[in-house]
């Protein structure tokens, strides 16, 4: 059972050196959405967290109504991208983070973001292949570009796969 009227945004933002070029436009982005959907009706739940080699949750399950603008003001872009291995991480999260809701307040919608500017270098855990199946069984993409590389949508649907 779900509340239909209450959503969970999961915001996966990748935080590896090649992003230091953009790192503030995209942190303005993401505070932009997250006091925009402040004014909006209805229950959103937030949960944020960043990956490079490492994969860190900084917001878990958080109301939109109490979560700070700027969360990730002391993060810095360092060290390559475990794309992979942090999808899957996030994934489990966000499915742990709903069963332990009681089921009336559970979401019926959970949008993804996977905000990232290029390609996996550093998973060890999970490959494209391991990926491509979970978002097909979990969900609908929509991939955001936070640069300009063309992969990273083929690489999430299916249409590009690196072994």
């Amino acid at each position: 059972m779900s509340n239909r009227d209450n959503t969970h945004a999961s915001i996966l933002l990748d935080a590896s050196g090649s992003m230091n070029n953009i790192w503030y436009d995209t942190l303005a982005g993401i505070n932009l959405f997250l006091a925009d959907q402040k004014t909006q009706p209805g229950t959103l739940t937030v949960s944020l967290s960043t990956f490079n080699s490492r994969y860190r949750p900084y917001i878990t399950f958080g109301d939109i109504s109490s979560v700070e603008l700027n969360p990730l003001r002391d993060v810095y872009p360092q060290a390559r991208t475990a794309l992979y291995d942090a999808i899957h991480s996030q994934a489990e999260a966000v499915q742990i983070g709903i069963a332990g809701l009681n089921p009336r307040d559970r979401p019926s919608k959970v949008l993804c973001f996977v905000v990232t500017d290029g390609m996996e270098n550093q998973s060890n855990r999970y490959n494209a292949r391991d990926t491509k199946k979970l978002v097909d069984l979990c969900w609908q993409v929509q991939p955001q570009h936070a640069g300009h590389h063309e992969g990273v949508d083929g690489k999430l649907t299916g249409n590009k796969l690196d072994p």
